[in-house]
């Protein structure tokens, strides 16, 4: 449930809550992620951190 709250405008996550984060970071990756028409995962582990992995489409043009 935290997980998709992290994505959410104004919302900080976790016992690391730093005072002069403004909770924006993740939204802002989010809305250019799916403007860009790609995908982000989180993978979390308790007392270890997360990982964020993006991914976008990309098309080769060959000459």
């Amino acid at each position: 449930q935290d997980q998709l709250r992290l994505f959410a405008p104004f919302e900080r996550v976790g016992t690391m809550k730093s005072p002069d984060s403004t909770g924006l970071g993740l939204a802002i990756v989010a809305r250019l992620v799916e403007r860009l028409q790609g995908n982000i995962y989180l993978a979390s582990q308790p007392e270890e951190g997360s990982t964020f992995t993006v991914i976008f489409p990309i098309e080769l043009q060959e000459d």
